[in-house]
């Protein structure tokens, strides 16, 4: 079983860097200017998660709407742009990539919260013998070393003074007449986006804080001044970012000042058309009846083309690693674009163009797109390495479960489902349907049917609103109507009514028949039902979560002060009281099923801050362990204790793993297996991790040799024998 682990180990790290690498980049500096100074002084604001039609006048009404009025004006909707943010939509990647100019992909996805400085140079070091400073979020010194000493920062990961600590900031920013160049990221918007949502007053606050600020930055600037307003990325409606949905990747862009900078009278139609080759329908973005009813028309620009912007206004050289261009609606300069070419070549490790262009911007777009495809492109040599140690596992856990073919026929709507959703998007968007269908199929019951709509309906269903299908049920929106459901799934799983045995005058006449082993469920989970019911109305506060969970330490305590009133009882009551029948499969459709259980939707794309920030606010907190234990392990414990081990479960496991990793590969050129395909690939990789990890400790405790005295005395003896090991003391 070991050797198992390890070849499906070493197969999965293979396969994954068989497809990403990482970004080819220059260590070199770039020393020369392309452009003459146009102004003096920068303020580089970021405003974090903050999407385009929040920024813009629109004709919409809601907390999120309408309340930057400082983009209101004329003049400075001009200069406002639709900005299609990078990718992946997470703020570490994107700031890096904004300020250094590379282009991201997964990897960097997953290291956003090992934020570790850049080896490449970024706008930041353009600045360097300047009067240059930092504020607000403290990724910034710590990804960009020469800001390590000019830096008023905060964390920007916690819930922890959000509102004051930003306040703070925008104070000593405002006060600041020393310095001439200042970078700026406010960071709470997106924080109480992951919190509440974009629905809140407390996101109405935060956007007319930003709006006073905007109004005093302005009024306090000179004509030497330049003030770029950008997001690091759009947003969904539950706060959620990440993926490369249109409203994640809604980003907006500002460039300000007190003298004219845009171009007048111009046509730009071949700018939108560039983007087609960079994997964006920018067509979503500009129809005449857009999403975002803006009220006025707006152009839409990359923001990747942000950065070489602002070096060629700023007259500083543009970073070595830029891969964007120009925003034509800002500069028209042969001269400089042709110089940004030829820096582009050496980027993009070609000394000659292998083709003729019509327009140097034509050639722009070809370097662009070749630097990016570098980026993304895969490397046979592990795949080659992965392939041997794939089929070993696979192999060794079909001999290994002892399984006869046979048997695995039972297994078939399992792998339909499996192969379902590691081909095509309409499935994987609609993947809850589809293992709760899949239940359904091997497991008919009432109860079960009862439990499937339950679970279909409950909050959280609707992450991929516009592009998953809808099951409509209408009967069943309003809490009356979930609340009659799980009345039902109690009648249903335990009280039955038989006419011929009450007509009979027997004992065993009853209409209510009980099930000993529920009701015993239910009285254990009493105390926690009530909590969950009391938290419906007045949500825990971090003291009560704690006394609770002190005196009445157990897993379903966990689950109550953790997970929200639905969750909690879809977990303590239904998944507890399903029916079963004998369904080879079962497990591991519940185990499939378990992220949708949970709302584990958002944090394949996001943060979800109700997660590690449940006793602690603060980011890096022991307790937040506590908190991302129970959400990654606890669910799935559930299932590995309450529903018996299939003898071909590590073959399901590792087929439905492998299959997911062998789709993304020939998929690899796709956006649409960049940013879903892996997300869900990688996830797969942790639950096996996972589930393999609790298989292992519960097959331990439910060993009937186990002597946890004979276990202690090993260890002790083992430790004695090492202290006093003649080999250790020689060397001593």
């Amino acid at each position: 079983m070991k050797v198992i682990i390890l070849y499906s180990m070493i197969a999965s790290i293979a396969f994954f860097f068989s497809i990403f690498k990482i970004p080819r980049t220059v260590k070199h500096s770039n020393t020369e200017s392309i452009s003459e100074p146009k102004f003096t002084k920068l303020i580089y604001l970021v405003i974090d998660g903050l999407r385009f039609d929040a920024y813009v006048p629109v004709n919409k009404s809601g907390y999120y709407y309408n309340n930057i009025s400082f983009a209101n004006n004329p003049e400075r909707l001009k200069t406002t742009y639709f900005s299609v943010s990078g990718i992946p939509t997470a703020t570490t990647c994107r700031i890096i990539s904004m300020m250094t100019g590379s282009s991201s992909n997964q990897i960097e996805e997953i290291m956003t919260f090992y934020i570790s400085k850049t080896s490449i140079e970024a706008l930041p070091d353009k600045f360097k013998d300047r009067k240059m400073f930092h504020y607000g979020d403290s990724m910034w010194p710590e990804a960009f070393p020469v800001l390590k000493t000019k830096s008023h920062n905060y964390c920007g990961l916690g819930k922890e003074k959000l509102v004051e600590n930003e306040e703070n900031m925008i104070k000593k920013v405002l006060e600041d007449k020393e310095h001439d160049i200042k970078f700026v990221h406010a960071i709470a918007l997106d924080a109480f986006g992951h919190i509440y949502g974009t629905e809140h007053q407390i996101i109405k606050d935060s956007l007319l804080r930003m709006d006073r600020f905007l109004h005093a930055l302005y009024d306090g600037m000179d004509d030497e001044t330049l003030l770029v307003v950008t997001s690091d990325h759009g947003v969904t409606d539950d706060g959620s970012h990440g993926g490369n949905s249109k409203h994640e990747l809604a980003s907006f862009c500002g460039i300000y000042s007190k003298v004219p900078v845009a171009l007048q009278n111009r046509d730009f139609s071949w700018y939108n058309e560039k983007f087609l080759q960079k994997f964006y329908d920018c067509k979503i973005f500009n129809a005449a009846d857009d999403w975002t009813k803006s009220e006025h028309p707006y152009k839409v620009v990359h923001q990747d083309d942000i950065l070489p912007t602002i070096s060629y206004l700023m007259g500083v050289p543009i970073p070595a690693n830029t891969y964007g261009s120009f925003i034509p609606f800002m500069i028209d300069d042969a001269k400089a674009s042709r110089s940004f070419a030829e820096q582009k070549k050496l980027l993009a490790n070609i000394k000659n163009v292998p083709k003729d262009f019509k327009t140097l911007e034509d050639e722009h777009y070809f370097l662009t797109n070749l630097i990016y495809d570098n980026a993304v492109d895969s490397n046979p040599l592990f795949l080659l390495l992965a392939i041997p140690f794939a089929l070993a596992s696979l192999i060794g856990a079909f001999l290994f479960s002892n399984t006869k073919l046979y048997l695995l026929c039972k297994n078939i709507p399992f792998f339909l489902s499996t192969i379902m959703v590691t081909h095509s998007y309409f499935a994987f968007a609609s993947e809850d349907i589809i293992w709760i269908f899949t239940f359904l199929l091997t497991n008919f019951s009432v109860p079960n049917l009862l439990f499937s709509i339950y679970f279909l309906k409950t909050p959280g269903r609707n992450f991929f609103s516009r592009d998953r299908f809808n099951i409509r049920m209408e009967a069943f929106k309003s809490n009356a109507a979930m609340c009659f459901v799980v009345l039902l799934f109690f009648v249903s799983k335990n009280m039955t009514f038989s006419r011929k045995r009450f007509i009979s005058g027997q004992e065993s006449t009853r209409i209510f028949y009980k099930n000993s082993h529920f009701m015993k469920n239910i009285n254990r989970s009493l105390l926690h039902f009530s909590v969950l019911l009391y938290s419906y109305f007045h949500p825990l506060n971090r003291q009560e979560k704690i006394a609770f969970l002190i005196l009445n330490p157990s897993l379903d305590t966990l689950l109550c002060i953790h997970f929200s009133p639905v969750i909690a009882l879809t977990l303590l009551y239904f998944l507890k009281n399903i029916d079963v029948f004998d369904s080879q499969s079962l497990k591991f459709v519940l185990l499939s099923a378990v992220p949708y259980f949970i709302n584990h939707e958002k944090v394949f794309q996001s943060i979800d801050y109700n997660i590690p920030f449940v006793l602690d606010d603060r980011f890096k907190s022991l307790s937040n362990v506590l908190g991302v234990f129970t959400y990654a392990f606890i669910p799935r414990l559930i299932v590995h204790m309450h529903f018996k081990v299939e003898s071909c479960g590590m073959f399901l496991h590792l087929f439905s793993l492998y299959l997911c990793f062998a789709v993304s590969y020939i998929m690899k050129g796709s956006l649409v297996f960049q940013y879903f395909f892996v997300g869900r690939l990688l996830f797969i990789m942790a639950f096996f991790i996972i589930d393999v990890t609790i298989e292992q400790i519960l097959s331990l405790l439910r060993s009937p040799d186990l002597n946890w005295q004979s276990i202690f005395t090993f260890i002790y003896n083992k430790a004695y024998a090492l202290d006093h090991h003649p080999d250790t003391m020689s060397l001593a």
